[in-house]
């Protein structure tokens, strides 16, 4: 049961970014200068034409990019060119390597979604059928939202849910990781318990960049906490 609550705590992530190359988070990349800081909006529609900002701030969707993550978890993520369209919200999908599956996600009105099967034999997890909302990018300060997740363990008859507790408890701030600083960052702060119980069994903090996404994350369950670091990315025009 950890291992599965642990790979299910890691696929809740956003990617985003607007650039065509590879980018270090040691500093050993070149400074171009654009970390996505510079258009004085949420990326949400804020009305002042610009018209050339990419759809998705802090969730890239195009083919072909790639996040590699390290820290306690070492894992690659890769947008695809497939895509399904629920609730007339076309979703696009990511593959996996630590769980060895493929999700979607999609981004309505600031909010971010997350939909998929994960490998039954990888973690043993069972997707809802309804995306998951796990980002909401023009929520203020101190908003909440709650998600369910439904867990099947092996063998189990019954269904168990996880029910996630998100909290908006920064935006716009700059934050470190490794030798890089991001900007336009929001911190999420989550709280993951189950059925009968009041305790949380996880919680932590999730840090997404404007144009960049997933940056750094820091999740302790049943006692032990673990981090995933971005390491680099390449995003596709």
């Amino acid at each position: 049961m950890k291992k599965k609550l642990l790979a299910l705590a890691l696929i809740i992530f956003s990617l985003s970014s607007c650039s065509d190359k590879w980018e270090y988070t040691d500093g050993m990349a070149p400074e171009t200068g654009n970390n996505g800081g510079n258009d004085n909006g949420n990326g949400d529609g804020d009305g002042d034409g610009n018209v050339n900002q990419p759809v998705y701030d802090y969730q890239p969707m195009t083919t072909g990019s790639k996040w590699v993550y390290t820290g306690d978890f070492n894992y690659i993520i890769e947008a695809t060119n497939e895509e399904m369209v629920i609730d007339g919200i076309t979703y696009h999908s990511f593959t996996n390597s630590y769980m060895g599956n493929k999700f979607f996600s999609a981004k309505k009105d600031g909010a971010y979604y997350t939909y998929g099967n994960a490998s039954a034999e990888a973690t043993q997890l069972d997707f809802p059928a309804t995306p998951m909302l796990y980002l909401k990018d023009n929520a203020s300060v101190n908003s909440s939202w709650s998600s369910k997740i439904k867990i099947s363990p092996e063998g189990s008859p019954v269904d168990l849910f996880a029910q996630y507790a998100y909290t908006v408890k920064e935006k716009g701030i700059s934050f470190k990781v490794d030798k890089a600083t991001y900007t336009d960052v929001i911190r999420i702060d989550m709280t993951m318990t189950l059925p009968g119980s009041s305790t949380p069994i996880s919680k932590g903090s999730y840090y997404y960049a404007k144009k960049i996404g997933f940056i750094y994350s820091k999740i302790t369950m049943n006692g032990e906490t673990n981090t995933v670091k971005l390491a680099s990315y390449e995003i596709k025009p």
